[in-house]
């Protein structure tokens, strides 16, 4: 009978071993000693840093609720100003929250307090936010939820947590009236369960909204929706887990302008937000003809193809540029330099084959 032998594990290797065998001709690790510490270092930070990331984080959400708190105590145009357009709610930011920071803690740059308050508004409060998507939606669902403008909708507790409970209904056959909607009772396997008459089981149908989730109750939907067409704010869109069009589809009706529409808009309205300062009206009338003549081209197929749009757009963004550059004196910029950029409508079609 042979001797049953075992191997005791090997240690790993030194730092010295692992680079002798990886024999690089250009580079080598001089000092094994400063290079092990180092390594140890960086072991032991990592993990410190992502809890700190993680604290954060959690603080980032609760100042997103302290945001959503004041402007939902604020009002624009008789609606709650749950995007932070009205006078009172800017007011309560530049004449209260940062000032008072700044006097409570003098040694925190004013810059530094701006960009965590923006941090917060774009990755937590704006639907494209990821950790704590769509906090602000979920707020005015809570909020319309509580004021009871959803039949069959209520906040309620669950592991720790505000959740929406829907409780459908629908009308009875017979009487005409609300009755709760009921579906099958099932066992593991999915098959309905039956009483010992063999009569189906049935119970109300609960359905339950975890804030955040992607997968939104449609009943839930038009209380966003709502919320999207009273702020009156140009080119906002419905969120597209509460409904609204998926990134670049354009708009979700025919009265909203289309994604790229929307970007020229901009381009447009940068430039004529710094007219009052150049006093230049005609240089505005021939901007505004120039970008006519692209808008023009973006919904003629036979001049634009789809895939040639963002170079479009592109070529917009440069002609304010240069223009804004032109007449503010900036470097050597000239009005020749936007010559590149002007779009030349042609009927000619032998001139593109």
């Amino acid at each position: 009978m042979s001797e049953v032998t075992t191997e005791k594990p090997k240690p790993l290797p030194t730092t010295r071993e692992i680079m002798s065998s990886m024999q690089w001709k250009d580079a080598a690790v001089v000092d094994v000693k400063a290079f092990d510490a180092g390594v140890v270092d960086v072991v032991e930070l990592v993990p410190k840093i992502v809890s700190a990331e993680d604290a954060v984080s959690n603080l980032l959400v609760l100042l997103a609720d302290a945001i959503i708190a004041v402007r939902a105590a604020c009002t624009f145009n008789g609606h709650t100003d749950w995007y932070g357009q009205g006078g009172a709610y800017r007011d309560a930011y530049d004449r209260m929250i940062v000032r008072r920071i700044l006097e409570a803690h003098p040694t925190i740059p004013e810059k530094r307090i701006q960009q965590i308050l923006k941090n917060v508004r774009d990755n937590y409060l704006g639907d494209a936010a990821t950790r704590a998507k769509g906090m602000l939606s979920d707020a005015i669902v809570k909020k319309a939820v509580k004021a009871g403008e959803i039949p069959g909708a209520k906040l309620v507790k669950k592991d720790g947590r505000e959740v929406v409970e829907i409780r459908p209904t629908e009308k009875d056959k017979n009487t005409g009236e609300d009755v709760p909607k009921m579906v099958p009772v099932v066992d593991a396997e999915g098959v309905q369960v039956k009483d010992k008459d063999g009569v189906g089981k049935e119970t109300p149908l609960v359905i339950t909204y975890i804030p955040g989730s992607a997968d939104v109750p449609t009943v839930l939907k038009p209380a966003v929706k709502k919320a999207v067409q009273q702020s009156g704010k140009k080119g906002m869109k419905v969120p597209v887990r509460f409904g609204g069009p998926a990134r670049g589809s354009g708009g979700d009706s025919k009265d909203e302008p289309t994604a790229w529409n929307e970007k020229c808009q901009k381009a447009l309205e940068t430039f004529t937000e710094a007219l009052p300062h150049l006093n230049t009206l005609p240089v505005a009338q021939w901007l505004h003809a120039t970008m006519s003549e692209y808008m023009t081209a973006l919904q003629r197929p036979d001049l634009v193809q789809q895939e040639d749009h963002a170079t479009i757009l592109d070529d917009i963004g440069h002609l304010c540029i240069f223009a804004s550059a032109v007449l503010r004196n900036d470097g050597d910029a000239t009005w020749t330099d936007l010559d590149p950029f002007m779009f030349q409508d042609s009927d000619d079609k032998s001139e593109k084959q």
